[in-house]
């Protein structure tokens, strides 16, 4: 009788996995740091500013964890340090997207990571259309397709015409939010192809800690 092929269990082939992942992650890491754009985000820890210093449409960037192996190597290529990106809408509150939710509200108590947070110049007005843009969005759903699209123009310097995708990712919720109230955050690109590595090299944006 042929001799029956020994399966390895799950547990050891999750564990050898993950070992091979850890160590493609610290290599991707190190490289991480030689990045002018990573090095500049990741030589220090922001400092969480007081409510009363933030205003409504202050946006949150969350740097990417470096020991993740699927978003620090995609990132590198776009070289974008963040990995999320939501919006101050005040009374301690942000908008923000994920998968199981799509855009939502979660309170600043919730925050495990203390995000760089930049700000937009614009009136009153301005920023009182932005935020009842996004709060309008309140519901719609994430789109892996569009963030992955998105990523991807920026890796390989293409240009996709009004991707047909329905739903946001993080960045392009408040992009559009942005567009609507008549502030192009990066003029040239259409909301939906704005990426979270053209949101942050945004010049209309300031950094406030």
């Amino acid at each position: 009788m042929p001799k029956k092929r020994k399966t390895r269990k799950p547990r050891k082939i999750k564990k050898a996995v993950n070992a091979v992942s850890r160590k493609i992650a610290f290599n991707a890491n190190a490289f991480a740091l030689i990045h002018p754009a990573f090095r500049k985000f990741f030589k220090r820890e922001p400092k969480m500013l007081e409510l009363k210093n933030l205003k409504p449409g202050n946006l949150f960037f969350f740097r990417i964890s470096r020991g993740r192996l699927r978003e620090v190597p995609f990132n590198l290529a776009i070289g974008s340090p963040f990995g999320h990106v939501a919006m101050y809408v005040g009374e301690n509150k942000m908008m923000h997207i994920n998968l199981k939710k799509g855009v939502h509200l979660t309170s600043l108590d919730s925050l495990q990571n203390v995000p760089f947070i930049f700000r937009v110049e614009m009136n009153s007005k301005q920023r009182e259309a932005v935020v009842k843009n996004i709060l309008r969005q309140q519901g719609k759903p994430y789109s892996r397709g569009i963030k992955y699209l998105s990523k991807l123009q920026g890796a390989l310097r293409i240009k996709v015409k009004n991707p047909k995708i329905e739903g946001y990712s993080c960045a392009n919720v408040i992009a559009e939010s942005f567009a609507e109230a008549g502030i192009d955050l990066v003029p040239g690109v259409h909301p939906l192809r704005q990426g979270i590595h053209y949101l942050f090299k945004s010049k209309k944006l300031n950094l406030m800690n």
